[in-house]
């Protein structure tokens, strides 16, 4: 197979197969190798189980988004693959990574020429290593295959396991190992990626960086219900806030998680929320009083599918007119949209300056696309950001 510009995977499974990590292990090793890519999830709104797929996009370029037909299909069993045939287009030269099955094929995989069966349950059984490795293992065959160093994967391994038992991380570094050999013993060749020169890279999703970059811009506070895709702002603002003096509180509902918002701000304290349009909703009239009584707030909207409680898996961008418009009566508030990981860290110190400088609500319309993807991105210095002080009346005798 020729070098290609754009390296596109899929890799399907079912809830608890780990096809998530596998492509954030691979997301990861090419950031530490200089090269760049991104990451998006496709999966239903089980809370576990049901069928799940990330696809990955590589290149020793900016990836700007994530390419339709595959490269290469790693497919732990057949029977997943159905719910994905719309969103997973293969070429005759797409290489097929697959587990043994005594199923025939889907119509999607006999349209390949190379077909390469791992046996990942006789593989780890043979090593005394549990069925949930396989992810690992998998990483570790594909990792030999692009011409990559085990090291580079070593390390991944380490950092994606460092709060685990330790145990946890020697079997996945054994796992890594067997998988690397078996890998070497297959012979299987992908496009070589070469590693590029840029250093100092980060792996970070929509969500993660409108945290990260609220708590830069000085937000000491937050309180959230989860609400899927914004539910990872919460998660990063729990693991963030105590390390800088602030707090982070998981509400009962939206209502009181904007309500206690607005009482930190009334405070002095620069606070936000996050949540999707259903919560919006719930919000509207908390909104209308941050306006009114001029408590500046920042708003995430991560939007999702569909009306009422919607499609909680899938993206839209249909929430504009309620941000722009909703509420009781006209009144003053600040409406942003990122266009890409990057820029969400942006717009975030944006809404927080244009909040605190007019005292009014700022509302960030993110997407459930941008929210959850992951990007290889540059480190953002935001030294120079504009950072909004809000205007604090003199006394009066």
């Amino acid at each position: 197979m020729e070098t290609q510009h754009i390296f596109n995977v899929a890799l399907v499974g079912s809830g608890g197969d780990g096809v998530m990590a596998t492509g954030t292990m691979l997301l990861r090793t090419a950031s530490r190798m200089g090269l760049w890519g991104m990451m998006t999830q496709s999966y239903g709104p089980q809370i576990r189980g049901g069928e799940a797929a990330a696809h990955v996009s590589l290149s020793a370029s900016p990836v700007v988004s994530v390419g339709h037909t595959k490269d290469l299909l790693v497919v732990f069993r057949y029977s997943d693959l159905p719910r994905f045939t719309a969103e997973v287009s293969v070429r005759p030269d797409t290489v097929v990574v697959h587990g043994p099955e005594e199923d025939a094929a889907p119509e999607l995989l006999q349209r390949v020429q190379q077909n390469v069966a791992v046996p990942f349950a006789e593989l780890l059984a043979g090593e005394g290593l549990p069925e949930i490795a396989k992810n690992v293992l998998c990483f570790g065959v594909l990792l030999r295959a692009l011409g990559w160093e085990l090291s580079h994967g070593e390390s991944c391994v380490r950092e994606l396991f460092a709060k685990k038992a330790p145990e946890v991380t020697t079997t996945n570094l054994h796992a890594l190992t067997v998988g690397y050999r078996e890998g070497d013993r297959l012979g299987l060749k992908l496009p070589h990626l070469a590693p590029g020169t840029g250093g100092g890279r980060q792996v970070l999703t929509g969500n993660v960086a409108c945290a990260r970059a609220a708590i830069s811009a000085g937000c000491r506070f937050y309180a959230g219900y989860p609400i899927t895709p914004s539910s990872e702002i919460l998660e990063e603002m729990h693991r963030l806030l105590p390390d800088v003096g602030g707090n982070c509180i998981q509400a009962e509902d939206e209502i009181a998680a904007l309500g206690m918002v607005l009482g930190a701000s009334f405070g002095g304290t620069k606070a936000m929320t996050a949540t999707s349009g259903p919560g919006l909703s719930l919000m509207t009239e908390m909104l209308g009083l941050s306006s009114m009584a001029e408590i500046p707030v920042v708003v995430v909207d991560c939007q999702r599918a569909g009306p009422s409680t919607g499609m909680p898996s899938r993206t839209e961008q249909g929430d504009l007119w309620h941000a722009l418009y909703g509420g009781h009566g006209d009144f003053p508030r600040v409406v942003l949209a990122p266009t890409d990981v990057a820029d969400c860290y942006r717009t975030i110190f944006r809404a927080v300056y244009l909040a605190e400088t007019y005292q009014l609500p700022a509302l960030v319309l993110s997407d459930a696309y941008i929210a959850q993807r992951a990007e290889i991105m540059a480190p953002i210095d935001d030294s120079a950001f504009p950072r909004g002080t809000r205007r604090i009346a003199a006394p009066t005798d």
